[in-house]
């Protein structure tokens, strides 16, 4: 009798049926936080901190015809990079607070011996 073995992670379909990537289910995330964007926007967010890596995520959300086949994005960054990218910090300002980003910028710092 053979085995069979499931996923952790199962495909999301957006609204138009497209698949959209997989949420995270990894041991090593330190920190994880999504979100809508404030009105009028209903564009979705999500920020993920690894122990090696920056993950932002954003889900273009729209009514109009022609962008519909949007696919949503992803941008990764190791914790260096992103303790210089001064846009993507003001991105996460914007969506999660001055906070949230406090908190990732800390996870991202090199511990000092």
């Amino acid at each position: 009798m053979a085995s069979e073995t499931k996923s952790a992670v199962s495909p999301e379909l957006s609204a138009s049926g497209e698949q959209l990537p997989p949420v995270d289910v990894e041991v090593n995330v330190l920190l994880s936080t999504s979100g809508q964007a404030p009105s009028p926007s209903k564009d979705f967010y999500q920020l993920l901190v690894k122990q090696d890596e920056v993950i932002w995520r954003v889900w273009r959300i729209t009514l109009h015809p022609n962008s519909r086949f949007d696919r949503p994005t992803q941008l990764t960054q190791s914790h260096n990079d992103f303790l210089h990218d001064i846009s993507l910090q003001e991105l996460i300002r914007g969506s999660f607070g001055e906070s949230v980003l406090n908190e990732a910028l800390a996870l991202c710092k090199p511990a000092v011996p």
